[in-house]
């Protein structure tokens, strides 16, 4: 018994010592297997509280590349290389500012926190914050605009592009949407001849026709369905009705149209039967006219349902009314002659005015009725007059 407990008494120096040098021995051995290291990572900042922002109408903008930090964290190696980015979370909280939301930059505290291994990873303590600005959310309501590419079959045209929906909302900051002007979706239409649908992104547009990113904006609808018919074109001839009426002493002599044919567009099925339209009397009638005149005619209003005038085609012509005094008046010599004198003038201008009937297609019956009109009233008047003289010489 008293040699045992001088065995565990004796020499305690070397004891000590020995249990020294086998701690150190086992933490050497520890740290040269599983040592531990520090590594940097890139981590993505989130956000929260953003209801925050809503509530006050306002939108934020990161600035300076705040939205990505760097952290320093240190572990042991057997930790460290089971680490990713994913096992940290970057969180500012817009809750933080919430009682100091006006425009302007704010700088919000980024909490960073780790799903696994919180108790063997130390973080770098350093305060990270997230750099954000903040102005008014505004909103505007624009019409789709639609348009077309490219070129249908030969014969054939674009008659009508219908969008679904008709119109788009668009939301963000107000800086930008003070610069959107238009929105607008557009449709190839190339080598088609028939009506067809089709699903394109709507682009918005400032004022000088440049396209906006929508990166900060939010729209009611990215992309629209257009609907689109097809037609096929025809060329008609266009005749024009007589006046009816003119001033007291005065008649129509004539009526041309310049140009004399439209380019017209429509199912073929309702332009087959049309070969020509006419422009009705009373619309180009003036009741009160001594001189002729020219009016300019909208043809559209004269076609019938489901015909237009073909896009790219002038919707206009011109038409060109002659009025000559009338030869009947029984006034004497003294008005024989002013009638004369003003038939030569008229004369002149009736000839002017031929030619460009000749050149133009006009409505035979038209020209048919106004000189057969003119023949009987130059009889009647020289009949009159010569008798008128006779009388007066006896």
């Amino acid at each position: 018994m008293k040699k045992a407990a001088k065995l565990i008494t004796n020499n305690w120096g070397l004891k000590i010592l020995a249990v020294v040098f086998a701690v150190s021995l086992w933490l050497l051995v520890v740290n040269v297997e599983d040592p531990e290291i520090t590594k940097t990572f890139s981590v993505s900042v989130t956000t929260q509280g953003e209801e925050v922002l809503e509530n006050a109408r306002k939108v934020y903008e990161v600035l300076s590349g705040s939205d990505t930090i760097s952290v320093i964290v240190t572990a042991k190696r057997s930790v460290m290389d089971n680490l990713s980015t994913s096992d940290f979370n970057a969180v500012a909280d817009f809750n933080d500012i919430a009682d100091d939301i006006d425009d302007g930059e704010f700088s919000i505290e980024i909490n960073v926190s780790l799903n696994r291994y919180s108790g063997q990873v130390t973080i770098d303590s350093g305060t990270r914050y997230l750099l954000v600005s903040l102005e008014n959310e505004a909103e505007v309501k624009l019409d789709l605009e639609a348009s077309s590419t490219g070129t249908p079959v030969d014969g054939y045209i674009v008659g009508d592009i219908s969008t679904k929906p008709k119109f788009v909302t668009v939301t963000g900051p107000q800086s930008i949407i003070e610069t959107v002007c238009s929105a607008k979706v557009t449709v190839d239409v190339s080598n088609v001849s028939s009506d067809f649908s089709a699903k394109e992104d709507i682009v918005l547009y400032d004022e000088s026709g440049k396209e906006i990113d929508t990166e900060r904006l939010t729209l009611s609808k990215k992309r629209a369905t257009l609907d689109v018919v097809i037609y096929t074109t025809k060329t008609i001839t266009v005749k024009a009705a007589s006046p009816t009426e003119a001033s007291d002493g005065y008649e129509v002599s004539g009526v041309t149209v310049d140009p004399g044919k439209i380019t017209i567009a429509g199912y073929e099925d309702d332009l087959q039967s049309i070969s020509s339209v006419t422009i009705p009397s009373y619309a180009i009638s003036y009741s009160n006219a001594t001189k002729t005149y020219t009016m300019d005619v909208f043809m559209s209003d004269y076609l019938p349902d489901g015909v237009i005038i073909a896009p790219g085609h002038d919707d206009t012509v011109c038409v060109t009314v002659t009025i000559e005094e009338s030869e009947g008046d029984e006034s004497g010599d003294a008005t024989s002659t002013d009638s004369s004198t003003y038939s030569e003038s008229s004369s002149s201008d009736s000839g002017s005015s031929d030619t460009t009937s000749s050149d133009t297609t006009t409505d035979s019956t038209v020209t048919d009725t106004t000189t057969d009109t003119t023949t009987d009233t130059t009889t009647d008047t020289t009949t009159d007059t010569t008798t008128t003289t006779s009388e007066e010489s006896q």
